[in-house]
C-alpha cells in the first residue's frame, strides 16, 4: 500500500533527477543503456523504495505518538478519519520492525549505489537523509 503512495512519488523524483544528471553528460553516469546503467537504477530504486517506506511508516507512527503542536495535526487523526494505514493493519510493533528493516536496506543500497557510480564512500548525504527521516518529529 505505502509503496504505491509516498515510495512511488520519491521514486519518480529520483528517476527524473537521474535522467537530468545523465543528460548533462556527467562522466560518472554511463551514457548508454547498459548493464552498468541497470545496476545503478536497481540500487537507486532499492534506496528510494525503502526510503519512501521509511518516510510513510514514520508519518504513520507520528500520527499515533507525535506531539500535536509539532506534527501540525491532531494526534490520532488518521484513525478518527478512517484512514487505512499499514500501522492500522499490522500494528505498531511490526511497523517499528519494518522501519528498522527499511533503514538497513536503504543504507546498504546507498553504499551500493555510490559504488556503482564510482564515488565510493560518498553515501553520507543519502544515509543522512535516512537518519533525518527516521528521527523526525513532524
Amino acid at each position: 500500500m505505502n509503496k504505491l503512495k509516498t515510495g512511488e512519488l520519491f521514486r519518480a523524483s529520483a528517476h527524473l533527477g537521474f535522467i537530468a544528471a545523465k543528460n548533462e553528460k556527467d562522466k560518472r553516469i554511463p551514457t548508454s543503456v547498459s548493464k552498468a546503467m541497470e545496476k545503478i537504477l536497481w540500487h537507486l530504486d532499492t534506496y528510494i523504495i525503502n526510503f519512501g517506506q521509511l518516510y510513510q511508516i514514520t508519518d504513520d507512527l507520528l500520527d499515533i505518538s507525535g506531539i500535536e503542536s509539532e506534527i501540525g495535526k491532531p494526534v490520532g487523526s488518521d484513525v478518527r478519519n478512517g484512514k487505512r494505514t499499514l500501522l492500522s493493519v499490522c500494528g505498531e510493533l511490526r511497523m517499528r520492525e519494518e522501519m528498522e528493516s527499511c533503514m538497513h536496506n536503504a543504507r546498504h543500497a546507498a553504499g551500493k549505489l555510490t559504488a556503482a557510480l564510482g564515488i565510493d564512500g560518498e553515501e553520507f548525504f543519502l544515509t543522512e537523509l535516512i537518519a533525518r527521516v527516521s528521527e523526525r518529529k513532524k
